[in-house]
């Protein structure tokens, strides 16, 4: 209908918190409303898009291990319906999302395990708000870009089309991996997952 959701951070002393605010079609702006408090790095918000009648938004907050995946509910007037913050093994942050043809939310992101890099997709309840799955696109140390990946984008058969870079011989290079619906990027050419069940389109199996 023409409306939005701007969001971004704010600094309060030497940490960070992050906040949205609505705007109508006719360019009125609504109140802005924190999402996440000032902790003791930076919570940072990265993607948004719309679900349900409000917003999803993604990025990362800090938490006493290292910075987590945050994911929240935002109404149409701004207000946090509901948030969670996933930990991981090591640091780790959501940089897109997109709502799947099921209404899941489908999550790209960057993580950081034992100081190397590697990109990741997740499929998360909309609802609860938990992880139903997990997949790492990269090995370890093969992507490097400052915000995970840059792109994602939804394809006809269910999958995902992800952009991002990769560091090849001290040069950083450009990079494209194509998923399937269930996150596995080695079953994944044009048509091999539409139509056949996760266990037969999964990933280390023959793709039919």
């Amino acid at each position: 209908d023409g409306s939005g959701l701007l969001f971004g951070t704010y600094d309060s002393k030497s940490s960070a918190g992050t906040w949205v605010m609505p705007f109508k079609a006719n360019g009125q702006a609504g109140a802005i409303t924190g999402v996440t408090p000032p902790a003791s790095g930076s919570d940072i918000l990265r993607d948004a898009t719309v679900w349900s009648n409000g917003y999803v938004i993604v990025g990362g907050a800090d938490y006493p291990e290292a910075e987590s995946i945050y994911v929240a509910r935002i109404t149409a007037d701004g207000t946090t319906a509901d948030s969670a913050t996933i930990v991981s093994g090591g640091a780790a942050w959501a940089t897109h999302v997109l709502v799947a043809a099921d209404h899941d939310l489908v999550v790209l992101g960057q993580e950081f395990v034992q100081g190397n890099a590697a990109l990741f997709l997740m499929r998360v309840d909309p609802i609860a708000l938990t992880p139903r799955w997990r997949r790492s696109l990269t090995q370890p140390g093969a992507a490097l870009t400052a915000l995970g990946g840059e792109a994602l984008l939804g394809l006809p058969d269910g999958g995902w089309l992800v952009s991002g870079a990769r560091k090849a011989l001290g040069v950083t290079q450009p990079m494209v991996v194509r998923a399937d619906a269930w996150g596995f990027a080695d079953c994944a050419a044009a048509g091999k997952c539409v139509g056949v069940t996760q266990a037969t389109c999964n990933g280390g199996k023959t793709c039919v």
